[in-house]
């Protein structure tokens, strides 16, 4: 398999044989692990396999000595997605993606609230949108995307929360993005996380969407532009 198209930076399907810690980055990047963070073949949207992450300890990072400027959006368009099944939603911030080192302000982050709303927010729990959905034990797509500009969230192709109106120059931290965590491997999400592509220069979807039917790069499912 590979990569959908030039604007992915990085796609992960999360498959593999149950128990596999084995993350497989079409893009050719690699991605370590923390904790007991594993492929699992019981609970999976596409495919045969997903990425469970028990919320203690669990999550998965991009490595390196120097950021990669994949992950640094600059000023443009961009799109963030992925499928998400919570299994707990607890009294803390449980972070499912994040470039943030904890410092700097101008790093995107996603994240859901004591609620069970998800967040975007940017650098260390920023909220600039809120989601109205709560998350349940289901599959739920969750994508951020920038076009032009403006930010918006969507929950399962519907718009959620208002628009952010966003000039920022986003960059990405050393050894980010961290998945399933926040910048210092803690706040831990709990669930099942598959499908998850990151693009950059592109803004995937412009309003309210269909939920992809399929894997990105399989069977023709590419989304260049956004739908009504």
């Amino acid at each position: 398999m590979a990569v959908d198209d030039i604007y992915t930076k990085s796609l992960l399907h999360f498959e593999g044989a149950d128990a596999s810690t084995t993350f497989t980055d079409e893009s050719g990047k690699t991605w370590s692990r923390g904790g007991n963070a594993q492929i699992n073949t019981a609970q999976y949207k596409f495919g045969g396999a997903s990425g469970l992450f028990d919320g203690v300890g669990d999550f998965i990072y991009h490595p390196g000595a120097s950021p990669d400027t994949d992950f640094a959006f600059g000023t443009g368009d961009f799109t963030i997605d992925f499928w998400y099944y919570c299994t707990l939603v607890d009294a803390s911030t449980n972070y499912l993606y994040s470039s943030a080192d904890g410092a700097g302000t101008t790093y995107p982050t996603i994240y859901f609230n004591t609620a069970g709303k998800v967040i975007y927010g940017i650098g260390q729990a920023a909220a600039v949108i809120t989601g109205t959905t709560a998350l349940t034990s289901a599959w739920i797509h969750i994508a951020v995307v920038r076009y032009s500009g403006n930010t918006k969230l969507y929950i399962n192709g519907t718009q959620e929360g208002s628009t952010y109106a966003d000039s920022n120059n986003y960059s990405v931290a050393v050894a980010r993005p961290v998945v399933m965590a926040d910048n210092v491997a803690a706040n831990e999400a709990k669930g099942y996380i598959d499908e998850l592509r990151v693009s950059k220069g592109i803004a995937r979807w412009t309003a309210n969407f269909t939920p992809p039917t399929l894997p990105y790069g399989i069977g023709g499912q590419v989304i260049i532009w956004g739908e009504e």
